[in-house]
């Protein structure tokens, strides 16, 4: 997926570490953050962002519902999430 891509390259990760076994808490948030944007922002499909994070849906919908929630309260999130979504449409 293209906007995967993009928005991995954004945030200066590698796709494949996005997809891989890392847990790090820094790791988790990016993935967290790119799924809010895809699936959200940007209407992606949940089993598409999915497959791309190396996730099963139910992983990937927990994490975009607490990061939506999170986002709601936090200026910074929705600064970044809205930055991410536009450089997944150049």
């Amino acid at each position: 997926m293209v906007a995967f891509r993009s928005a991995a390259r954004a945030l200066e990760l590698d796709p494949e570490v996005l997809s891989g076994a890392d847990r790090s808490w820094e790791v988790s948030r990016y993935r967290a953050l790119i799924g809010y944007v895809l699936i959200r922002r940007l209407g992606y499909k949940l089993k598409d962002v999915a497959k791309c994070l190396g996730r099963d849906m139910a992983t990937v919908s927990s994490l975009v519902s607490r990061y939506s929630e999170r986002i709601a309260d936090d200026e910074e999130l929705k600064n970044q999430s809205t930055r991410i979504a536009k450089h997944c449409l150049e």
